[in-house]
């Protein structure tokens, strides 16, 4: 079975995806508070999350990168998924719509895209 810094992941995966993979996270930890703060501020920009304080909403992008960095690190999904229900029960009731949860998971996209 393959692993990414110790952790079991996807049996299936060929030892190249799982360096390429050990690779992302890795450059995604090294960058993380560029990374963080570029996907806050193009929330901000795009007039996202505006039920939410921009401390807020850099709290929030910093637990959603955490999460989504420890997935691909860990191959589980559960936490993450987890996070998520947990996260839309809290900002729903305040006000976020659901075009505006898309918005920031496509300028999240964007934003590892281009580094």
């Amino acid at each position: 079975m393959a692993t990414v810094k110790s952790k079991t992941v996807n049996p299936a995966m060929t030892e190249s995806t799982v360096v390429l993979l050990r690779e992302l996270v890795a450059h995604l930890r090294d960058n993380r508070t560029e990374l963080r703060e570029e996907w806050a501020r193009r929330i901000t920009e795009a007039r996202l999350l505006t039920a939410m304080t921009k401390e807020e909403i850099f709290a929030e992008a910093t637990s959603v990168y955490d999460n989504y960095v420890e997935a691909l690190e860990t191959g589980t999904f559960e936490a993450l998924q987890a996070y998520a229900r947990n996260l839309s029960e809290r900002i729903i009731p305040r006000g976020v719509e659901t075009d505006e949860v898309v918005g920031i998971v496509l300028l999240l996209r964007d934003v590892l895209a281009r580094s």
